[in-house]
Order: structure tokens, then sequence, then C-alpha cells
């Protein structure tokens, strides 16, 4: 692993729902279809943890496969009744469709817990060594660049994101973790 990606925080990785649908915290998604843009992945493998923190059988959730630019739309058509999904996404949808959070998949022992990152096979940082350590040195320099200038962050997502450009000021960007 060449440098850490993410990490969960609270409200960057969400489970929202429709105000009508009367989905208002964990309990409510049981017997319910949560789209997630994979499943047997990270998005299921969360919620089934919160899930189950909660009270919630994980089992009474049917997931299906959405892609994250789609979700809302599928939430909207009344195709599903939650969305798992992350920023940009999350603000995208509140904004423009007045959806709301119902479940933080980041919370309790998902506190900080890792979702992405940079890698490299072994023979190719043996090989380039130099390259490596370099990444490594701008991936931190470019994580705390976007910790201590969130504005900047947001300023530059609706240049290659779907999300409205009102909505950019209201992403929780979370953390970048810092070698």
């Amino acid at each position: 692993m060449l440098s850490a990606g993410s990490v969960c925080t609270k409200n960057n990785f969400s489970i929202l729902a429709l105000p009508p649908s009367g989905i208002k915290g964990p309990a409510g998604l049981a017997g319910k279809t949560i789209a997630v843009n994979l499943t047997n992945n990270i998005q299921t493998l969360m919620t089934n943890a919160e899930l189950k923190a909660d009270g919630v059988n994980p089992a009474s959730v049917k997931y299906v496969v959405v892609p994250f630019p789609n979700m809302a739309a599928a939430l909207k058509a009344g195709r599903v009744d939650a969305i798992s999904v992350v920023e940009p996404f999350i603000t995208g949808t509140e904004q423009s469709d007045g959806a709301v959070p119902v479940m933080s998949e980041c919370t309790g022992s998902l506190a900080a817990f890792p979702l992405g990152g940079y890698f490299a096979t072994a023979s190719w940082a043996a090989k380039y060594p130099h390259t490596a350590h370099a990444f490594q040195v701008a991936m931190g320099k470019a994580q705390a660049f976007a910790n201590t200038h969130p504005a900047a962050v947001r300023a530059i997502l609706p240049t290659y994101t779907k999300i409205p450009v009102a909505a950019a000021p209201h992403i929780n960007l979370g953390v970048s973790p810092q070698r």
C-alpha cells in the first residue's frame, strides 16, 4: 500500500431515504430494499454491521445494484426504499430530491474505517522505490492540503461530478488520512 485514500467519517457514507417512506432510522430499514453500488462489498459489509449493532437482522434487507450516479433517480422513482451512498452523491440527493439520512455507515466500530487507498505490486515498488516514495510524499501533501483547504476541494468537485454547483459547499468531505 503506497498511501491511504480516505477513511469513513460520520455522514460521508450514509443510507438515505425520502421522508414519505417513513424510514427514520435503522429499524425502519428492516424488510426494505437498499440500493448499493456493488453487492458483497464494503457497502453491504458496513451496512450489515451497523444494522446488527442497532438490533436489526441484516438478512431482512434486500440489496440491489444501482450505480452511484443513478441512485437518486431509483429512490425518487420508488424502485428502492433507500440508498447506500457516498459523497458527493449524499449532498446531491439531499439537495435535489429532499432525501434525508437514516443511518450513517461510519459510526461506532466503523468510525475511521479505511475506505480506499493507492496500491502497487511489490515488484513495482522494489523496481521504482524513488517513484513510490515521491508518490507517497505527494499524496501526503495533497491530503494535508485537502484537510486544511476544504473550500478549494469543494470548488473543484462540480467540474468532474454531476452534482449541482450549489450543493458543493455543503458536501461533507470527510478526512484524508496522512502518513
